[in-house]
């Protein structure tokens, strides 16, 4: 009976050791499988904010443009009207100049 007794727990600790065995494999996998997800997370999460962080900024230059455009066209007429004054100007001095050199040497 006592051989019984010690085939038992002999068993038993055998049995035991394979228990912790597996609970050691499974307490990995789900260790590993939880870094796994965690890494997907935050890789899922990381690329969410880069595309939410560039529509920001597509709205952002797409409004600045909206912004600059009556700037711009602002801008681009004046530069037109100053080319057009720089014009009439050249032309009435050329005109004045012309003018008085014929004379000067017109009364000659």
């Amino acid at each position: 009976m006592a051989i019984e007794v010690v085939n038992e727990v002999i068993k038993a600790e055998a049995k035991a050791d394979e228990v912790i065995k597996e609970a050691s494999l499974k307490s990995k996998e789900i260790i590993n499988d939880a870094l796994s997800f965690g890494e997907n997370e935050y890789k899922r999460i990381l690329q969410q904010s880069k595309d939410q962080a560039q529509k920001i900024m597509d709205a952002a230059v797409a409004q600045a443009n909206k912004d600059t455009d009556p700037i711009l066209s602002k801008g681009s007429k004046d530069l037109e009207n100053l080319n057009k004054l720089d014009q009439t100007r050249k032309r009435s001095a050329i005109k004045l100049i012309m003018e008085r050199i014929v004379n000067i040497h017109g009364d000659s």
